[in-house]
């Protein structure tokens, strides 16, 4: 007399692999319909709530001067955007260094944004350059 061989748990229930699988398919295909409709829920509302950089908005229009360790920079506002970006004094390095950083001006204008990456070689000048648009931005929010 042959005896089919069944798996028992740990707590002494008998299951067979059949049992298993099936629960586990349907966890599977529960969870990621759940998650699936969640991220098209979520897609949903990025797309028509779409997320601008704080102050865009709000600044006003006009020349700003912004200072950091040992650049200074003017910054002007058309429109509420960032229109030009100019060195005004570099004072780290000399010529140098400030030709270095100048593509981070038009980067900063095109990307109406301070979010760049930094030179290689001029790290220390680009990361100054980011802070004195910072501060002149800080000074163009309307209040």
């Amino acid at each position: 007399m042959t005896r089919k061989s069944q798996r028992s748990s740990p707590l002494g229930f008998c299951h067979s692999s059949k049992a298993i699988f099936s629960g586990w398919n349907f966890f599977l295909k529960f969870y990621s319909i759940k998650y699936f409709l969640f991220g098209i829920l979520v897609m949903a509302w990025v797309v028509t709530n779409p997320i601008t950089p704080a102050g865009a908005a709000s600044l006003e229009d006009g020349t700003y001067q912004g200072k950091h360790s040992f650049i200074t920079v003017e910054v002007t506002i058309d429109n509420g955007k960032i229109g030009d970006v100019k060195i005004v004094e570099h004072g780290g390095g000399g010529e140098k260094y400030a030709r270095m950083v100048e593509p981070l001006l038009g980067e900063m204008i095109e990307k109406q944004s301070t979010a760049v990456d930094v030179v290689t070689g001029a790290t220390v000048s680009s990361k100054n350059l980011i802070a004195a648009v910072e501060d002149a931005l800080q000074k163009a929010i309307k209040e």
